[in-house]
């Protein structure tokens, strides 16, 4: 599927979000994000991997916690 520069900006933009939220800021793949994001906004389009990977990054979304999910839900609660 073709997205203009302006769709593919603003769908970096939505997942550099949930990851900041999800506090996934310092992550390679948020770092990478925010460096397409900076990169277009120039006026630079991405290379044709580097869309890819981005498009890849956008369509996953936030990465769900590894370990026991039941460990996490009892800290989340802890925290609330």
């Amino acid at each position: 599927m073709r997205k203009s520069q302006n769709q593919r900006i603003a769908d970096a933009e939505k997942t550099l979000s949930d990851y900041q939220d999800a506090g996934l800021f310092g992550t390679k793949s948020a770092r990478f994000m925010e460096d397409m994001i900076w990169k277009m906004r120039r006026g630079k389009y991405p290379t044709k991997r580097q869309r890819e990977w981005l498009d890849k990054i956008c369509a996953d979304g936030v990465p769900e916690p590894k370990g026991d999910k039941e460990y996490i839900a009892k800290i989340d609660a802890a925290l609330a």
